[in-house]
């Protein structure tokens, strides 16, 4: 069994669910194809982009943050209505089945939750309002329900995965057939590739979980699109880094002024046109730089670019639609309380959460899904670390292997166990987090040799990102000065990521390039953006502190 998850953030996190309920899902297969700071309109792009509908029997989708974060800007509840009912009436018609997360936020306005929840109610799409869910068990909120505006806390996120694994279950041996559901499309999408038009240079950029080539405009270049259908262009995917800025679009008698310096920088993302879309007719050309001759339409969540006069566009796709039927208009209803199943399934992993204690003279039986969630958020619990290891004799598991590696292993420095861990687990699973978890080990353990040709010869090129920061660990072990330059010069082509470039920095420290570590901290601290999130800027002063107090 194969299931895709299309996500924002809070499918990515670390810290987050996504980890826990890959794990718990093996031996189907989870693949996780999400895309930080997205929204509704991600989700046709992704079935489209990877072909989803042909490789998967089931798609988890999760967009509803992000969905309220544009109600402050130009977005209507109509306007979410309207997506949502084309976006889950298309998936519908597809050969897959569907589930759908509505994860909470603490934006001052609910209405997306609420038109998730009816438009999943109207097309008999089932779903888990994990909100609702959250509050009905904890309503002393203790520990709190969010760790900041868009996500939940990483306490309940953790065991949302057990829920999420037995909803999943059920969708999937569900054969009763759906209520006479009125599916609506107001849209259907579809995307253009712009990396077709080669009379321009592409450059590779990446991150830990994906890596893209894009189309390069610089200021004043344009690109052309010909001969295109009546449409709207409604979102970009593109890259975003300190050159990005002012653009404009033009056709028949339609130009206007935008802009890409996004607040997060160096990234990889899919974002609307503001005012919801950019009529085409005939043509397309999209241009870098500023026109003052026109139109400036400010987008959502976005900084004014440092320079007017100079752009640089690194663009991957658009994301076009054609309006095939009149939009409706939202008409809030009345819909169901917290579903007691889903409330009563999600009820036995928190009440053994919290009471782990009562089995600490007991011989019952746990769940080991209990077991690897608890240590996943309990990892010094010595309950919990001696049912892991009974778990481990009798379970050829890899995610077990690999957390019990990580867990208990790794922080004690027993790295000649959690290898022989790792090595069993990815004989049954090639997972790229083991198999950079091993090449750690194998450095910790002074086997250059031996990691290095395991790193050259395992690890994917697709990882591009993780295969060039265990060369760059190498070379810091080996003090082989050359190839940490090489590596991390080829580290920088792919993009100057604040977490890039901390690493970069904190490397050259190793080497005793103590200049060379304040130029990546100047790259840093350049770009106004990277002090736009709390846990940057803390980033940021914990690199100062090294550089200052390095001796």
């Amino acid at each position: 069994m194969k299931i895709a998850v299309v996500g924002t953030s809070n499918s990515i996190l670390a810290n987050g669910y996504f980890p826990v309920y890959q794990a718990l899902e093996y031996p189907h297969q989870v693949d996780n194809f999400s895309l930080g700071a997205s929204f509704c309109q991600y989700i046709p792009f992704a079935l489209e982009k990877f072909a989803l509908s042909e490789n998967y029997d089931l798609i988890l989708t999760d967009c509803c943050p992000n969905d309220g974060a544009y109600f402050p800007y130009a977005r209507t509840p109509d306007w979410l209505y309207n997506e949502l009912h084309s976006i889950f009436s298309h998936i519908g018609e597809l050969p897959f089945k569907h589930l759908h997360l509505i994860f909470p936020t603490e934006l001052e306005t609910a209405v997306h939750e609420k038109i998730h929840q009816q438009v999943c109610e109207e097309l008999d799409i089932p779903y888990l309002h994990i909100s609702s869910i959250l509050k009905s068990i904890n309503k002393q909120k203790k520990p709190p329900l969010f760790a900041d505006k868009m996500h939940i806390n990483p306490f309940y996120a953790k065991q949302i995965a057990f829920l999420i694994k037995q909803k999943t279950n059920e969708v999937l041996n569900n054969s009763t057939p759906k209520k006479n559901a009125s599916t609506y499309k107001h849209k259907e999408y579809f995307i253009y590739s712009l990396i077709e038009h080669k009379e321009f240079p592409h450059v590779a950029r990446a991150t830990s979980l994906r890596s893209e080539n894009f189309v390069q405009l610089k200021n004043n270049q344009e690109i052309c699109l010909e001969n295109l259908p009546p449409c709207n262009l409604e979102s970009l995917y593109f890259y975003t880094n300190i050159e990005a800025g002012y653009y404009h679009l033009v056709t028949q008698n339609t130009l206007t002024n935008y802009n890409l310096a996004y607040h997060l920088a160096n990234c990889i993302f899919l974002k609307p046109i503001p005012a919801n879309t950019f009529k085409i007719d005939r043509f397309l050309k999209i241009k870098a730089g500023f026109n003052p001759a026109c139109e400036y339409v400010m987008e959502e969540y976005n900084f004014p670019p440092k320079e007017k006069n100079n752009s640089e566009l690194l663009l991957n796709a658009l994301l076009l639609s054609k309006e095939i039927n009149p939009p409706l208009a939202w008409q809030e209803k009345n819909l169901p309380p917290v579903n007691e199943n889903n409330l009563n399934t999600f009820a036995k992993i928190y009440h053994f959460i919290n009471n782990i204690e009562q089995y600490k003279d007991s011989n019952a039986p746990i769940s080991d899904d209990f077991i690897l969630t608890g240590a996943m958020l309990y990892p010094k619990h010595n309950i919990l670390r001696k049912r892991f290891i009974k778990i481990l004799k009798h379970s050829a598991h890899p995610y077990y292997a690999c957390y019990f590696a990580k867990l208990y292993l790794i922080p004690r420095k027993k790295y000649a166990m959690a290898a022989k861990l790792l090595e069993f687990a990815i004989t049954l699973k090639k997972d790229v987090s083991f198999q950079e978890m091993l090449a750690i080990c194998y450095l910790a353990q002074n086997e250059f040799a031996k990691a290095q040709t395991f790193i050259l010869q395992e690890i994917p090129e697709k990882h591009t990102v993780i295969r060039l920061k265990l060369l760059i660990l190498l070379a810091r072990e080996t003090q082989n000065k050359m190839d940490f330059v090489r590596y991390a010069q080829e580290f920088l082509d792919y993009g100057a990521a604040i977490n890039h470039l901390v690493f970069l920095a904190e490397n050259c420290l190793a080497f005793r390039e103590i200049e060379l570590a304040k130029e990546f901290l100047d790259m840093i601290t350049s770009d106004p953006r990277n002090f736009h999130h709390e846990e940057d800027r803390q980033k940021i002063t914990a690199l100062t502190q090294k550089i200052n107090t390095y001796r």
